[in-house]
């Protein structure tokens, strides 16, 4: 969504800055009106919604498919079965969308992330791969926060 939204806003700022040429610069509050849309709609894409639950690991045994939010559709879907089904599933944890949010906002990565994907054109595969690779660097080589580490050995532990 943030590409396209990106895409399109290069496009209207293309003829926002064509159309003041040729007028000779009559409407010069276009600009500016430009510049006040392309805010709101960057306060819009910036709004991420909160995560349902707030712990940062479920073990299995909590987990059905009314989790998909939390844990995603394949956890989900191993909890149904092992929770309701009662079809033979190892024990495990699954660790959360709140989990992955703490960790992006403790480390100021999703302000890097966002940089990156701001700019970035979805039609060039090249330049896809080479920014998803740079963010999967970005994330592998930074430390986890304490909570977030202690719960996760703690989980794993058990």
């Amino acid at each position: 969504m943030r590409g396209s939204c990106t895409a399109l806003g290069v496009d209207v700022f293309k003829m926002v800055q064509a159309l003041l040429e040729l007028s000779g610069g009559r409407h010069g509050e276009l600009a500016e009106r430009f510049r006040e849309i392309t805010g709101r709609i960057e306060v819009i894409l910036s709004r991420q919604p909160e995560p349902a639950g707030g712990r940062f690991v479920l073990d299995l045994d909590e987990i059905d498919r009314r989790a998909v939010d939390q844990v995603g559709e394949k956890m989900a879907n191993l909890g149904e079965v092992r929770n309701r089904i009662g079809l033979g599933v190892p024990d495990g944890f699954a660790v959360t969308a709140a989990a992955s949010r703490h960790f992006l906002e403790a480390t100021g990565l999703q302000v890097e992330i966002n940089r990156r994907l701001k700019t970035l054109d979805p039609e060039d595969l090249e330049a896809l791969y080479a920014t998803s690779t740079g963010i999967q660097r970005l994330i592998g080589a930074e430390a986890l926060p304490e909570d977030l580490e202690r719960e996760l050995h703690e989980h794993h532990r058990r």
